[in-house]
């Protein structure tokens, strides 16, 4: 259990170089056995067989809710993921990319940025499908260790009753980096946005 920083106010802590997915690994295995057996899949359709890279330089979000559950591939495949969501999310400098295999061509990276012109990528209802993670961040109003089955920031059900779950009235992220399966959101507003690819376009750090 992380330590609370110094002159924090109650409710209010600070991680450093806070890894998500380590946070929920004690309980990671079980409550992903769990999910499966209820057939709680994270993502509301089959996902790729590609992970990709998502940055952003600084997000803050309000209601901020996690719990270990699994993704689901066409070919009956399943990835264990952190599934992270966040109620309402504002965010610089946002970066996306993954690498496609293609034959004869080798992988080709699509590459997508947005939110680096001043004006910051909004987001409602945001849900990411996390397999790791890494940032500087600062949780106000953390629960950690509640029932999965009692988690509400985000509309809709919650997560597999019994299954272990963090919560947090507010988060603070800087030089955020993961590796996700699968992202959905009410809405999603990316200001100059623009996207690349190419088998020379580098892939987001």
């Amino acid at each position: 259990m992380p330590s609370a920083s110094a002159g924090a106010g109650r409710g209010r802590t600070d991680w450093r170089r806070f890894a998500v997915v380590t946070v929920v690994s004690v309980s990671a295995s079980a409550a992903v056995l769990t999910g499966m057996g209820e057939g709680a899949l994270a993502a509301s359709f089959q996902v790729s067989g590609q992970s990709f890279a998502v940055s952003f330089d600084h997000l803050t979000g309000e209601g901020f809710q996690q719990y270990a559950a699994v993704d689901a591939g066409a070919d009956g495949t399943v990835h264990p993921v952190a599934q992270t969501g966040i109620r309402r999310m504002t965010a610089r400098r946002m970066c996306q990319s993954v690498a496609v295999p293609l034959p004869a061509v080798g992988d080709v990276v699509l590459r997508m940025t947005a939110g680096d012109r001043g004006e910051p990528v909004t987001a409602r209802n945001l849900v990411v499908d996390t397999e790791t993670l890494r940032a500087e961040a600062e949780f106000t109003g953390v629960e950690i260790g509640r029932d999965a089955g009692t988690v509400h920031e985000l509309p809709g059900p919650a997560g597999p009753a019994g299954a272990f779950a963090q919560r947090a009235d507010r988060v603070e992220m800087s030089h955020l980096r993961q590796r996700a399966r699968a992202a959905t959101a009410g809405t999603f507003l990316l200001p100059d946005l623009s996207m690349s690819t190419g088998t020379d376009v580098p892939e987001c750090r």
